[in-house]
């Protein structure tokens, strides 16, 4: 039996896998890291799944519960409100809304020089190359490994956890080198985790039983009126568009991982229920923070059948 976490992108809503990573790394009794075989993460959940594998003395360098407290951190730095630079880009409509420096500051801190190829699990992290032919791009540690001296199979960590959280609009893209720049990884796998469970075959082979854990960020499902939305132009459905299409995708993701896990392997979705005042990616503000803390732990109400279930599988394999 193999176990595989996916952690799905969001911004500062971050913190809510986090926290639910936390509650079962506490109740488990051991890393996050050393409980799965295999941990995909789309930008913020690239970040996460970065930051629970990175390696000190060959150990998990932070918990998850240490993560919770330094997405906190994270927040109030990278989407640091600046009049004068909301001012002269409009607030991200005619350039990047946020500066990437206090991003990849963090990153170089908390990451160091680790590279992708010295992590305490397996990583897949997506992100979407840009430079002369555009392609879909994953990071793994299991390519790192075989290709070590490659900087393009082997970056620094800190470097794959920028290039899948570079957000369109909100930062620049990453340059890796002269010839890769990344944009954020949510372009086409926001949610990872049939990524995840395709890597997991490819690793392990189809008689290998693979138990699939998709941490998602929150959502709020509200539909539209047909009175509503019947005459709306290109303008009216630019942000509603955007949003269906991360929903809908996700939900496609839910259904098929729901179908092929007939066959024996099993899947687990643990999502979380958001207030509208909550969705924004950005909203890095005490009140939003406290909101997204107390909807985590609603949700850990909500799915509690789910999470004991996850906690019984990895306690079970490793006994």
């Amino acid at each position: 039996m193999k176990l595989v976490l996916s952690i799905s992108g969001g911004g500062i809503r971050g913190i809510i896998p986090a926290i639910i990573l936390s509650d079962i790394e506490k109740r488990v009794g051991k890393p996050i890291s050393k409980c799965f075989d295999l941990i995909a993460g789309t930008s913020t959940g690239g970040i996460i799944a970065a930051l629970l594998s990175v390696s000190e003395n060959n150990k998990p360098k932070y918990s998850a519960s240490q993560v919770v407290e330094l997405y906190k951190q994270f927040g109030t730095q990278v989407f640091k409100k600046n009049l004068f630079r909301t001012l002269i880009t409009l607030n991200g409509l005619i350039s990047t809304k946020y500066s990437c420096k206090p991003l990849e500051n963090l990153l170089k801190s908390y990451l160091g020089k680790a590279t992708l190829s010295n992590t305490t699990t397996n990583l897949l992290i997506p992100a979407y190359q840009i430079s002369n032919i555009p392609y879909p791009h994953f990071f793994k540690t299991s390519n790192a490994k075989l290709q070590s001296s490659n900087k393009l199979s082997n970056p620094k960590l800190w470097q794959c956890a920028r290039a899948t959280s570079a957000a369109n609009g909100y930062f620049k893209p990453f340059k890796l080198d002269n010839n890769h720049t990344f944009l954020d990884g949510g372009l086409f796998a926001n949610n990872p985790a049939m990524c995840a469970y395709a890597q997991a075959k490819s690793n392990y082979g189809n008689r290998e039983k693979i138990v699939i854990v998709s941490i998602e960020t929150g959502e709020n499902l509200v539909g539209y009126s047909y009175e509503k939305i019947r005459n709306w132009g290109i303008l009216q459905w630019a942000i509603p568009f955007f949003k269906q299409t991360s929903i809908s995708s996700s939900a496609t993701i839910d259904y098929m991982l729901r179908t092929l896990s007939q066959n024996g392997d099993k899947y687990y979705c643990v999502q979380t229920d958001l207030d509208k005042q909550s969705l924004r990616m950005d909203d890095a503000s005490t009140e939003n923070i406290e909101r997204l803390e107390i909807a985590a732990k609603h949700s850990l109400v909500n799915n509690s059948k789910v999470i004991s279930d996850i906690i019984n599988i990895i306690t079970y394999r490793s006994l």
